[in-house]
């Protein structure tokens, strides 16, 4: 029985939706600080001074810069700041001091102190569960169960294999020589890296028999067309 795609609210409410929800609740903060990184990439570094440093009434940090013979002021300590982050600046720097900072420059009036730093194992351990929680979410919300976007993806190549291999059904007369390069140039991709683990002659048969079951193609044109592919990867 085919895997049909389609939307079921049933499976989405009772399973889903929570699945989608600790997707998002793991892959959010990841992709948030890679936008921020990748946006942050050109800024360049100059020397800022402190011309503000209080906290008499509110936390109030302000720095002024020269870009270009031209000056600027800016509050930003970084592009996604803390609650607090104006009194940790505070405390971090004196008023006059002099501070290394990061500008835009494509527009110079934006600029930070702190670039964010990245975690490589945090974010890449966070998209990888974020990532099969989602993969499960659409496999039990769309294909009927967590398992159905694999079965979706297989039998999705199986029908490519069939539909290649029926339009050289009617071309099976034409000489071989010509006709199995054509039918190795055009292999399916997922079918031709299927084949690729037969390729050497203790395994050549099994190859064979499995693009035969894919295809549909006859058995002797199966082998020579395995046997050609071998011929390839040795040269």
């Amino acid at each position: 029985m085919a895997t049909k795609f389609k939307f079921d609210w049933g499976n989405f409410l009772q399973g889903g939706l929570l699945l989608y929800a600790m997707a998002s609740l793991l892959m959010f903060d990841p992709i948030k600080s890679l936008g921020i990184a990748l946006y942050e990439f050109s800024w360049v570094p100059t020397t800022a001074i402190v011309t503000q440093a209080a906290t008499r009434n509110k936390a109030t940090f302000t720095y002024q810069y020269t870009v270009n013979n031209q000056v600027f002021q800016s509050q930003r300590y970084a592009i996604a700041p803390r609650r607090k982050t104006a009194i940790e600046a505070i405390r971090e720097f004196e008023l006059g001091q002099a501070v290394n900072i990061y500008y835009n420059p494509r527009n110079p009036q934006q600029a930070i102190v702190m670039k964010r730093k990245l975690a490589p194992i945090f974010i890449l351990f966070r998209l990888l569960f974020g990532g099969i929680f989602a993969w499960m979410a659409t496999g039990l919300t769309f294909f009927e169960d967590v398992g159905g976007l694999i079965n979706y993806r297989m039998e999705k190549e199986d029908q490519a294999a069939l539909k290649f291999g029926a339009q050289y059904q009617e071309r099976l007369d034409e000489p071989v020589e010509q006709l199995v390069p054509e039918i190795i140039r055009h292999l399916p991709k997922a079918l031709r890296r299927s084949l690729g683990k037969y390729l050497n002659q203790q395994k050549r048969q099994g190859g064979a028999s499995y693009l035969r079951s894919k295809t549909g193609l006859p058995p002797k044109l199966c082998e020579q067309i395995m046997e050609q592919l071998e011929h390839e990867r040795n040269q």
